[in-house]
C-alpha cells in the first residue's frame, strides 16, 4: 500500500493581517453594491448627472480592487536595508506557485496606481465641467471612454511593469532576508514569492535595481498626489470667483468637489503614506519589520469599502435614500426614540380627523 505524504506550510503571521484585511474585502462587497445599486435607480435628471457613471466606475474598481486583495493576500516587511512585500498566503501560496504568486503581487501593487488613476480622472472631469461644459458631453461618447479606460491602465501596467522590471526577487535578496523571515514567520525564504528592493547590502547591480524601482514608484505617486493639489486649487478658485452660477449649481459642484476631496484623502493616507515609509525606512536602517502590516496591508484594503461610504454619505441625494430607506426606518426612529409604530399611527389619526373636520 503507498501511503502519500503531503507536507503543508504556511507563514507564522498575526491573526490581524490575516484576516482584517479579508474583513475589508468583504465589506466592499457589501457596500459597493448598495452605491450601484443607488446610482443604476437614480432618476436622470438628478443634480450630478452623468458624473455619476464615473462613480459607477469607481464602484466596481473597488470591488475588482477587493477581488484581488482577497486572491493575493500580501504583507510587508522591513528588515536591514531591504523592503520586502511578499505573498502572506491565500491560493497561489507556496514554492510551486512562486513565479505566478510573482507576478500576482505585481498586479497587486499595481491596484495602488489604478486608485490613483481613477482619482485623477475624477479631478480631470471636475476640471472639466468647470471649465469647459461643453466638452462634458465629449467624455461619455466612444472615444472618450476609451481614452479613459486607456489613460487609467497604463497607470496599472507601469505600477506592475516597474515591479517585475526591477524588484523581482533573486538568490542574493532570499539570502539576505532568510534569518529574518525564519526568525520572524517561521518560513524559508526559498519557499515563498516576493517583491523587494535592496538599497545599501547588496551587491551594485541589486542595489542598482532597488533604487531605480522605488524612485520610479515614488515618481508615480508624486505625480499623482501633486495632480490632486494643483487641480483641487484650480477648482476651489475656479467656484470661489464663478458669480455667474446659479446657487444651485454652485451647490451642486461644492458637493461634489466634498466628496472628491474625501476620496483623495483616503487613498493619501492609506495608500502613499504607507508606501512611502515602507519604502524610505529600509533606506536609514529604520527597521519596521511586521510593523508595515499594521499601518499598510491593513490600511490598504479599507480602500475600497471606504471610498463607497464617503460617496453615500457626503452626497444629499444619496444620503437621503439611505436614511429613508424602510430598512433603516426602524434603526433611525430607535437612536431618535420615536417607534415607527407609533409614528404610523399618528400619520393615521391626523389624516383621519382633517377628512372629519372637511
Amino acid at each position: 500500500m503507498c501511503i502519500m505524504i503531503v507536507t503543508v506550510f504556511q507563514m507564522h503571521i498575526r491573526w490581524a493581517h490575516r484576516y482584517l484585511p479579508a474583513v475589508s474585502g468583504y465589506l466592499s462587497f457589501v457596500v459597493n453594491p448598495v452605491l450601484i445599486y443607488l446610482i443604476l435607480t437614480e432618476k436622470k435628471n438628478s443634480s450630478i448627472g452623468k458624473y455619476r457613471f464615473l462613480i459607477l466606475f469607481f464602484a466596481f474598481f473597488d470591488m475588482f480592487y477587493s477581488s484581488v486583495e482577497l486572491i493575493v493576500p500580501v504583507g510587508m516587511h522591513g528588515t536591514g536595508s531591504a523592503f520586502v512585500i511578499y505573498l502572506a498566503h491565500g491560493p497561489l501560496f507556496g514554492k510551486d506557485n512562486i513565479r505566478l504568486a510573482q507576478f500576482a503581487i505585481s498586479v497587486r501593487c499595481g491596484c495602488i496606481s489604478l486608485s490613483y488613476g481613477i482619482l485623477i480622472i475624477h479631478f480631470i472631469y471636475r476640471t472639466i465641467a468647470l471649465f469647459k461644459p461643453k466638452f462634458v458631453r465629449n467624455v461619455f461618447r466612444p472615444l472618450g471612454l476609451t481614452c479613459i479606460f486607456v489613460f487609467w491602465a497604463i497607470h496599472g501596467i507601469a505600477w506592475g511593469g516597474i515591479c517585475e522590471l526591477f524588484l523581482y526577487a533573486d538568490n542574493e535578496m532570499r539570502d539576505y532576508i532568510r534569518d529574518t523571515f525564519q526568525k520572524e514567520y517561521d518560513v524559508d525564504s526559498n519557499d515563498i514569492a516576493f517583491l523587494a528592493a535592496l538599497y545599501l547590502d547588496g551587491s551594485p547591480e541589486v542595489n542598482r535595481r532597488g533604487w531605480i524601482g522605488i524612485v520610479a514608484l515614488s515618481g508615480i505617486s508624486v505625480y499623482a498626489v501633486s495632480t490632486y493639489i494643483i487641480l483641487g486649487r484650480k477648482i476651489v478658485q475656479k467656484l470661489r470667483s464663478q458669480g455667474n452660477l446659479s446657487k444651485v449649481t454652485r451647490i451642486m459642484h461644492k458637493q461634489l468637489f466634498t466628496v472628491l476631496a474625501v476620496q483623495t484623502i483616503i487613498p493619501v493616507c492609506i495608500s502613499f503614506s504607507p508606501c512611502m515609509m515602507a519604502w524610505y525606512g529600509p533606506m536609514f536602517y529604520l527597521d519596521l519589520g511586521m510593523w508595515n502590516n499594521y499601518f499598510g496591508v491593513i490600511a490598504f484594503s479599507a480602500f475600497p469599502f471606504l471610498d463607497p461610504l464617503a460617496i453615500m454619505f457626503l452626497l444629499p441625494n444619496y444620503r437621503k435614500r439611505i436614511t429613508r430607506s424602510q430598512y433603516l426606518k426602524p434603526i433611525r426612529n430607535l437612536f431618535l426614540k420615536r417607534p415607527t409604530t407609533q409614528t404610523t399611527n399618528i400619520s393615521f389619526v391626523e389624516r383621519h380627523t382633517k377628512t372629519s373636520t372637511h
